[in-house]
């Protein structure tokens, strides 16, 4: 692979990012790595429809994330799954830290633990949105590594629709199993990004402070 482009840039945090950017063989890049999810964590969006503001020409994929973050109910577990990702923790924790809507935060070396604070829930429903709620820590996050001209560095997973509970206390009817998510959402340091119409390239990022 030969690097044809190198930028640096700062996030709204205060986080100095360089990245750099591969081009790959457009024939067998997408192909790889949808084999490689087989044994690997990672994400590969892919669409051979278009339609503007929902599905694109783009191709965007990856493996080996370095964060992991999963919540269940208004707990939330932020997890290092490699040596990249315990670089990273640090950062995140000083984040969360200073989030009104954390308690209960632990640190551990590849790990951080929080709860969300329960708020009132005798708000007028136009106002339930804005309570304290899982999407507050990721809001956090996300406004660290904000930067107006970087398109790809972000979460990339699923939302459950068990979600809707951080909003709306509704009565539940069944139990759910222990190991159930409402969210799973990783943060990669490197991604496939493949346009079928012009090249595909391999974007790898890294926190130089």
């Amino acid at each position: 692979m030969q690097v044809n482009k190198q930028i640096q840039y700062q996030t709204e945090g205060g986080i100095r990012v360089r990245r750099s950017a591969h081009e790959l063989p457009y024939a067998t890049a997408i192909g790889q790595l949808a084999t490689s999810l087989d044994e690997n964590l990672g994400v590969l969006l892919a669409s051979s429809f278009e339609f503007p503001g929902r599905y694109t020409r783009w191709d965007i994929g990856f493996i080996n994330p370095p964060i992991q973050i999963t919540s269940r109910n208004r707990d939330i577990e932020i997890t290092a799954l490699n040596t990249r990702g315990e670089i990273l923790l640090p950062e995140l924790y000083r984040v969360v830290k200073k989030c009104d809507a954390v308690k209960n935060l632990q640190h551990e070396r590849s790990k951080i633990q929080l709860t969300v604070k329960l708020e009132d829930n005798n708000l007028q429903e136009e106002m339930r949105t804005r309570r304290a709620s899982v999407f507050s820590i990721l809001r956090a996050i996300i406004q660290c590594f904000k930067n107006p001209d970087e398109p790809y560095l972000g979460f990339y997973g699923a939302f459950g629709y068990d979600l809707t509970y951080q909003f709306e206390d509704v009565e539940r009817y069944q139990d759910r199993a222990g190991n159930e998510r409402d969210l799973i959402l990783y943060l990669p340091d490197q991604i496939v990004v493949a346009d079928h119409r012009i090249w595909l390239s391999c974007l790898g990022f890294g926190a130089v402070c």
